[in-house]
């Protein structure tokens, strides 16, 4: 049995994904690759890709982004086979055609947008007969998405998602509501005392772990400066992934609360276990791997379009705070200190919806595919 994982660098969401799939494909033997889908095709294309969407997120830029993504979701679909869209699809899908003949998988599974549009074109020109998976890797169902109905199932990160996957052309039947795979660490959890006397910070005091993404956006200090000023017994781990200049500029603070400060790291489960909240953009990957872990989340900044979708979703399902320009960080934290019961009832509503065992899932529904697929071609006739 062997499963290709289509993903698309932008950050490292959908590497993760990807590889949170093919860990728990392993577990179950089956063999596995990930292909950078835009890379394989051409690599300008995924620079080009990679750079308009950092500038995508950059706040003065946010309005057009958010324009852009809103039009997406209120565009008609492109059903004629020579739009625009379907053209520019079907040209890197037939180039992507040339990897996938080559590795002859049993599966195609895809963690991002694209790959499954450039799916969608190959199926609809009868160029491909392999059962294809699109993994949504939010809390929403993505507009691009209508574009690939013809990719046999989708993964959602939730049931409740269910109605917008409808609206967008999806049958009940190829709906796999699984949740967000994230890696099987998040699924092992420890006291928080003794995780925390690991990590150097004082064993019974109030945690709050702050994280700007992967690439380290967001004002972190000045969010640091204004917890520190309040009269609250805490302490703060703050992870600045790779934004070098956020680092330097945290750890020159001088500060009355006691500070864990890092980098990029890899081992964010632990920090989880150490920690009584989370304070972080809403990004699919992060936000599913604290709701797996129980954490309630406060959270900020969120990148137009998608990110700002998973913002609401969280708020109209009672998991999470939210800061904004007119409701500032100090304020969201009192709140949650002022009522004891705040706490129990966030984590209550996290067991309603977090889903710990989605890569499991998906892996055991993959196998049994890749078996249904190779009972079929025994039994073809032989001509």
């Amino acid at each position: 049995m062997r499963v290709l994982i289509l993903s698309v660098t932008v950050g490292q969401g959908h590497n993760k994904t990807a590889q949170a799939i093919g860990d728990q494909l392993s577990t179950l033997g089956i063999e596995y690759t990930i292909l950078d889908t835009l890379d394989y095709i051409s690599k300008a294309l995924a620079t080009t890709n990679e750079q308009v969407y950092l500038l995508g997120i950059k706040k003065e830029l946010g309005q057009p982004y958010a324009s852009v993504y809103s039009a997406a979701e209120n565009r008609k679909k492109s059903k004629d086979v020579l739009s625009l869209t379907r053209t520019l699809n079907y040209m890197m899908g037939h180039k992507l055609l040339k990897f996938i003949d080559a590795y002859a998988p049993d599966v195609i599974i895809s963690t991002h947008i694209y790959p499954p549009m450039m799916l969608d074109t190959l199926k609809q020109r009868g160029m491909l007969d392999i059962p294809c998976i699109a993994v949504e890797t939010d809390y929403l169902i993505h507009p691009f998405l209508e574009e690939s109905t013809r990719n046999e199932y989708l993964v959602t990160a939730s049931p409740l998602l269910n109605m917008q996957a409808y609206r967008k052309g999806f049958k009940k039947e190829q709906i796999l509501p699984f949740g967000i795979p994230v890696r099987s660490v998040f699924n092992q959890k420890e006291a928080k005392q003794p995780v925390r006397k690991r990590l150097g910070l004082a064993p019974d005091k109030f945690t709050i772990l702050m994280m700007g993404g992967s690439m380290g956006f967001g004002k972190m200090e000045e969010s640091v400066q204004l917890l520190d000023k309040m009269n609250l017994d805490m302490q703060f781990i703050i992870v600045c992934g790779s934004n070098k200049n956020s680092y330097e500029k945290l750890t020159a603070l001088k500060l009355r609360k006691k500070a864990m400060i890092v980098g990029f790291v890899d081992n964010i489960h632990n920090l989880m276990d150490a920690a009584d909240i989370i304070l972080t953009k809403p990004g699919g990957l992060t936000t599913s791997e604290a709701l797996v872990k129980q954490l309630p989340m406060i959270l900020c900044d969120p990148i137009p379009g998608h990110e700002e979708r998973n913002v609401e979703f969280f708020l109209n399902n009672g998991v999470a705070m939210t800061v904004s320009e007119t409701m500032r960080l100090d304020e969201v934290v009192f709140q949650y200190f002022y009522y004891e019961k705040r706490a129990l009832n966030l984590k209550n509503s996290i067991d309603l919806i977090r889903k710990p065992n989605a890569a499991k899932d998906l892996a055991e529904f993959v196998k049994k595919l890749c078996q249904d697929r190779k009972k079929q071609q025994n039994d073809k006739p032989q001509d």
